[in-house]
């Protein structure tokens, strides 16, 4: 006579077991996918930014003066030629200093560049420009040493923490070399007011 066979299936324990490591193994792998994709996002932050710095620069010289910052220092609509949203699907935004616009200097290079003349030889003055702490200052810190910019180019990661206050003029940016980190991972570039001065040789001299 035939022995019959009893198949065993899994018990409740076992399947519960089970689900957990499959759980693990999907958190695991999905946290190690998003990390990547935030890395990615942010190497691509730096080359657009970097890039959008360059496009003001250009643009400055070619206006003599800079595009006027709207509403939340957002870029204006007319400002065309270059990508105006980061990776993070947020608006870059961007301080100028309001002496340097195409707005104050109906775009004459004279008084382009007496206005930026004015910003290199007088003392730092609370809103005549944006500050750039000259350290590297934990988010909130107050920021006790800056130099006045030409202008500021915020891009606002996941976490947004972007300004400190500043003692010696008014508002100042995190320092541009701020380690992105989980805590931080929005990047400022400054324009420093020496990164157009040399378009202005004849009128500073």
């Amino acid at each position: 006579m035939l022995a019959r066979c009893q198949s065993k299936g899994f018990s409740l324990i076992e399947l519960a077991i089970s689900m957990v490591i499959i759980g693990l193994l999907l958190g695991t792998g999905f946290a190690a996918f998003s990390r990547i994709l935030s890395e990615n996002k942010i190497r691509d932050d730096k080359m657009s930014i970097d890039s959008l710095k360059r496009h003001l620069i250009t643009y400055a010289i070619t206006h003599a003066g800079f595009p006027e910052p709207g509403d939340l220092n957002i870029l204006p609509a007319s400002f065309s030629g270059h990508i105006t949203v980061n990776p993070f699907n947020k608006q870059y935004q961007v301080n100028i200093a309001p002496s340097l616009t195409t707005a104050s200097t109906n775009s004459d290079k004279v008084i382009f560049c007496g206005n930026l003349k004015n910003l290199i030889t007088t003392p730092p003055v609370a809103g005549s420009a944006p500050a750039i702490c000259n350290h590297s200052t934990n988010s909130g810190e107050t920021c006790t040493d800056s130099s006045l910019v030409a202008g500021v180019i915020l891009s606002s990661g996941q976490d947004y923490t972007n300004n400190a206050l500043n003692a010696d003029a008014g508002t100042s940016y995190q320092w541009p070399g701020q380690t992105i980190s989980k805590g931080y991972d929005d990047l400022v570039r400054a324009i420093s007011l020496y990164d157009i001065a040399y378009y202005c040789n004849e009128e500073l001299s």
